[in-house]
């Protein structure tokens, strides 16, 4: 499997390039907005991907986008074509703030993700890239554990308690009522 090329790069369209490693051509697929220079020396990094009837080489400039095409090509329903969409579209420190907030809209922006593919990609990718529990820590932990055993996920409450910005002195019972009675009219919006 190839990890990492070094060579000099071929640009021959957005979205594809030729990176010369020894004489021999590997043909790259990457994201259409990096911006690569015909003759310059550039060091990727490279995500095999192989189908029975294709073996392609998806490359990157770092490793942090590598990661996080592969955490994108983990889930079902997600091809290396809509993560290199993904990763085209936005920025991977606003991926991450994106998972952090439950940020549906800004996965739907993409064509190709629906409501249902951005829910599902903030839920698998928060807890593969370890983001769900750094989020929770500035809330009061009864209030989670709370809502957790009320059957709520945190990818339904964190947008209202970040949008209601709770203070952390105000008792558990009150800050409940009023996240509740937020989810009750967020469940109403939605149906």
């Amino acid at each position: 499997m190839i990890g990492a090329l070094r060579g000099k790069i071929e640009v021959l369209e957005p979205g594809t390039a030729i990176i010369w490693v020894n004489d021999v051509g590997y043909l790259l697929n990457l994201p259409a907005n990096l911006s690569l220079t015909d003759g310059q020396s550039q060091k990727v990094y490279v995500h095999t991907y192989v189908r029975e009837d294709a073996l392609s080489l998806y490359a990157f400039l770092s490793r942090e986008e590598l990661k996080l095409f592969q955490a994108f090509i983990q889930i079902s329903g997600i091809g290396p074509r809509l993560a290199l969409a993904i990763l085209e579209t936005y920025k991977t420190d606003d991926i991450k703030i994106a998972i952090r907030n439950s940020d549906v809209s800004f996965f739907t922006r993409v064509s190709g993700i629906g409501k249902k593919g951005a829910q599902k990609i903030i839920l698998e990718l928060s807890s593969v890239l370890k983001l769900d529990v750094k989020e929770e820590k500035k809330y009061n932990p009864k209030l989670i554990q709370a809502l957790k055993s009320l059957g709520y996920k945190s990818n339904e409450f964190r947008p209202i308690l970040d949008r209601l910005q709770l203070k952390p002195d105000l008792e558990i019972s009150q800050a409940l009522k009023l996240v509740l009675k937020e989810l009750a009219r967020s469940e109403n919006v939605n149906q």
